[in-house]
């Protein structure tokens, strides 16, 4: 999350730049104020050169304003990506809790959330994606996983699945705040 912010905060910094760019392009198109007169372009001898400075100034411009929106677009993005990750840190946090108390076997799991699928906005932030179908019912239930069954749902959780059937097994059982 701290890598999202940082990614954020250098996105502020790029449209500071950019708008401190265009501020710097204002001046050139001053003359253009003395050149237009009643919506008619009057162009004398000598103002071909500075029609052209206009001209150029006006496209860096939009060249930049088309910069700043790609950065916003950007932005937007990452904020999303940041309260979606919030929002299933704390899903995820209450769960953990929960779990952390079974301590017999016959003791009920409760699975968490899975992550979602996140829109570009303005769509409402996604609801939190189900649990996974093999998702164990009970601390036994998750002793007696498969590998097979420990990979899908390590897998629905974009945790790894390498290493042994019971280092997997202890991962998904720290991922959902179990001691086995």
């Amino acid at each position: 999350m701290a890598h999202a912010v940082a990614t954020v905060e250098e996105k502020l910094r790029s449209i500071s730049t950019a708008v401190a760019d265009l501020a710097d392009t204002v001046p050139v198109l001053q003359p253009a104020v003395q050149l237009v007169v009643g919506g008619v372009v009057q162009l004398p001898g000598n103002a071909l050169p500075e029609a052209q400075a206009i001209a150029t100034g006006i496209n860096r411009i939009f060249e930049r304003l088309d910069d700043i929106n790609t950065e916003l677009h950007d932005m937007r993005t990452d904020i999303r990506t940041i309260q979606v990750t919030q929002k299933l840190d704390g899903a995820w946090g209450i769960t953990r809790i929960q779990n952390s108390k079974a301590t017999a076997l016959s003791h009920p799991l409760s699975a968490l959330a899975t992550r979602p699928i996140v829109e570009p906005a303005p769509a409402p932030l996604p609801a939190l994606g189900p649990p996974p179908i093999a998702f164990p019912r009970t601390l036994r239930q998750l002793r007696d996983l498969t590998g097979p069954q420990l990979n899908q749902i390590l897998a629905a959780y974009d945790l790894p699945i390498e290493g042994t059937t019971d280092e997997r097994r202890e991962r998904l059982a720290s991922h959902i705040g179990c001691v086995l």
